[in-house]
């Protein structure tokens, strides 16, 4: 009995450990992509047993987002989602209808600002 229940944590940890690889490997692939096209703003939203977010905002260097992309959600099934409709906007105009992608739209934007001070 005992070595039955062992058995199943060790496989859940197993499957969990191959689901996390398999979506940080989805992430890095989609901001390998949007770098080749243009510079990427990442923004995350991350707590300890919370809902996390990633948003990654491709900019030109007037701030003009050529695509935005953003992965949210608590367990390791989320994927990553495309804006269009956010496409060719400022930054400063991006808003999404969920709060936390806000959140790390909010985190984004300071990376933004922090890169243009660092860079004149």
């Amino acid at each position: 009995m005992t070595f039955e229940i062992l058995l199943i944590i060790f496989g859940a940890i197993i499957l969990q450990t191959a689901f996390s690889i398999k979506q940080v490997k989805t992430l890095t692939d989609t901001f390998t992509d949007m770098k080749r096209k243009s510079n990427v703003l990442v923004g995350k939203r991350k707590k300890f047993l919370r809902q996390g977010a990633y948003v990654l905002i491709g900019i030109n260097t007037e701030g003009i987002t050529n695509e935005v992309k953003s992965i949210k959600g608590f367990s390791v099934f989320a994927r990553v989602k495309s804006y269009p409709e956010l496409a060719n906007k400022p930054i400063s105009q991006i808003n999404f209808d969920n709060k936390i992608l806000n959140l790390a739209l909010e985190n984004a934007i300071q990376h933004f600002h922090t890169y243009q001070n660092n860079s004149c």
